[in-house]
């Protein structure tokens, strides 16, 4: 179904427990209308159903000056538990302790539905998050991607492997085949934002991306009363131009001339706000490895192409293996039994680029001809029980996987 989104199969299980559910991620990936199909659904059902948008000042206020104002905005519960949809709680300056107070006082009589567009919850207390069901939203995957453009034919011509993922059967037509191409690099192109993959110019989508990225940089930037704005954006465009190598943050301090703490502060803001997200390396006990430096990548491709301002093809491009990591992270990201994502890296810069679920590793080429395994003999020294895959691009025979593998 158009519109409805893989995540919902795994939040409809605990609609109806009594836990606070949180759904996290960034602005514009869909978390409203997700939530609003629950809401519809909860309705449908004779629940009674309230909603509160805290991105209005009015509401916001009412909040923050006490609690218990809640009750003064929506019906107080009566027998039959309400679902309360209260949208963007990083608003409050102090989330945490209200989603305790509600918790605390009225767990039976009102059930939550949370969402955030930034990450303002640390982990003061494990007992409470133990009573909260956390997920995540991002940006549409391929496969619902193919479903947004109304394209569940190609769907169809794409088999289920038993590890979840999209592998093209053996015979394809070529017209179908062809389809995947154009649509696969599109949204390599252009990423997944909902409102971008509906758009079907490329003008209008570049300019959806822009909007996206200026409402970050004017709601959650300017909360954060950052001084030197310019250096922020400086930095994050490094962060674009380097993707797939480790983040030199006193090189990076060093170039825009911040300190450490600053440098540490910006990044993590554009975390909290789901642009970018560390990768951190993977170690065992080996003094060698590296095991502080992370590498950083964006969580849409189209919002690193915008800040580059380069929506070229990845085989066109100067950086396509930056690009194309930054792809196949995103997918990896997506894929239903990838859990954990690390790299390894030596101080002598022999280096995989992804360790999923601290047991496999995964080699990526965009020119799967370049790869060479006496490369890799000092990890296949240190982890012989490791599979070790390869993924290209453009192919070579003996290459483990193409891309769709691992969409």
């Amino acid at each position: 179904m158009v519109g409805v989104r893989e995540l919902e199969e795994n939040i409809r299980p605990v609609l109806n427990n009594a836990n606070i559910l949180l759904v996290q991620g960034g602005r514009f990936v869909g978390k409203t209308a997700m939530m609003k199909r629950f809401c519809e659904d909860l309705r449908a059902q004779g629940h009674p159903v309230a909603s509160i948008n805290l991105e209005n000042l009015k509401y916001l206020m009412k909040l923050e000056k006490d609690f218990g104002n809640l009750f003064r905005m929506i019906d107080s519960p009566g027998a039959k538990r309400t679902y309360l949809l209260l949208e963007e709680i990083q608003n409050l300056s102090r989330p945490v302790e209200f989603l305790k107070y509600i918790d605390e006082r009225y767990r039976d009589r009102i059930k939550l539905l949370v969402t955030a567009s930034y990450d303002k919850f640390e982990n003061p207390d494990p007992r409470f998050w133990d009573q909260v069901d956390v997920f995540q939203l991002h940006t549409l995957n391929f496969r619902e991607f193919l479903t947004f453009r109304q394209r569940e034919d190609l769907l169809a011509a794409l088999t289920v492997g038993n590890k979840g993922e999209l592998i093209p059967q053996k015979q394809i037509p070529e017209h179908q085949a062809s389809d995947i191409k154009l649509l696969l690099e599109e949204f390599v192109k252009f990423g997944g934002y909902p409102d971008v993959v509906r758009e079907k110019s490329e003008e209008e989508k570049v300019a959806i991306l822009e909007d996206i990225y200026n409402t970050f940089l004017l709601k959650d930037v300017e909360k954060k009363r950052i001084h030197n704005k310019p250096k922020l954006y400086a930095m994050i465009r490094n962060i674009a131009e380097t993707t797939s190598l480790p983040l030199n943050q006193n090189g990076i301090a060093n170039s825009l001339g911040l300190s450490i703490t600053a440098v540490e502060n910006y990044l993590d803001i554009v975390e909290r706000a789901f642009f970018v997200r560390k990768v951190r390396p993977f170690a065992r006990s080996f003094s060698k490895e590296i095991r502080k430096m992370p590498k950083m990548y964006f969580l849409d491709n189209g919002i690193r192409n915008l800040i580059l301002d380069n929506f070229e093809a990845p085989e066109e491009r100067m950086d396509k293996e930056g690009c194309f990591e930054n792809i196949v992270y995103t997918f990896l990201l997506a894929h239903p039994r990838v859990q954990q994502i690390h790299y390894w890296r030596t101080q002598t810069k022999h280096e995989v680029d992804f360790i999923l679920n601290r047991s496999v590793a995964l080699e990526v080429e965009f020119n799967g001809n370049l790869f060479k395994k006496s490369k890799f003999k000092q990890f296949f020294k240190n982890y012989p029980d490791f599979p070790f895959h390869v993924l290209s691009q453009l192919n070579r025979k003996d290459t483990d996987h193409s891309l769709p593998d691992l969409i």
